[in-house]
């Protein structure tokens, strides 16, 4: 009988320490430790590449009248990024920010900004090595783009919608700084203008964590 009190009294006694080592082991799945990106978050890029914008004034009577048309042809173009957010997991960040496209052929110019939502995601993340730095994102979003220097009245394309998608990847990285190529093509288009254009060029992301 002294024996059976003897464990029994022995087992209370653990049984807090076991209960409070479970506790400390089990967070409930949220204390998953970052280990390359973590809290705030913002890129900024800037891109060369071969880009066109084509179309009419924002005004019915003359939209689809050749007359008013404008075009930039196939030619080189450019565009730029800011974003800022925060990453959510390693393999996922979000922001807010904005964009900018140009292209021009010789007097004919067409150029605008665009306020973008910033969507991001390093697929190849859970296998380790350098694939953790490889990015795929998208950038949606409104603005207005316009055409100078051809037509009588300048192309206009009013309140435009905006659908981008490229890749990046972080090739060096220093402290809380990436840096490295980006990859990228936009789509900008309205009832009265379309434009669109690819670009290569640079891109540089800073994350507070981890």
């Amino acid at each position: 009988m002294k024996r059976v009190l003897a464990a029994a009294g022995l087992l209370w006694a653990l049984t807090p320490s076991t209960a409070h080592a479970a506790e400390k082991l089990w967070d409930g799945g949220y204390g998953i430790k970052a280990e390359r990106r973590s809290g705030f978050a913002g890129g900024v890029s800037f891109g060369l590449g071969v880009g066109s914008a084509s179309g009419y004034p924002n005004a019915v009577s003359k939209i689809d009248d050749p007359t008013y048309r404008s075009s930039t042809g196939t030619t080189g173009g450019s565009t730029f990024s800011l974003w800022l957010g925060g990453a959510i997991r390693d393999w996922f960040t979000v922001g807010l920010g904005f964009s900018t496209f140009g292209a021009a052929s010789g007097k004919i110019k067409a150029g605008g900004n665009a306020f973008i939502l910033h969507v991001e995601a390093f697929p190849l993340f859970n296998q380790g090595g350098r694939f953790r730095d490889l990015a795929l994102f998208t950038n949606v979003g409104a603005g207005g783009l316009a055409i100078e220097g051809d037509a009588a009245d300048k192309a206009n394309g009013g309140f435009m919608s905006v659908l981008g998608f490229g890749a990046s990847f972080e090739l060096f990285r220093f402290g809380a700084v990436a840096l490295g190529p980006v990859v990228e093509g936009t789509y900008r288009f309205s009832q009265s203008l379309t434009a669109g254009g690819v670009f290569a060029g640079v891109r540089t992301t800073i994350y507070s964590g981890p």
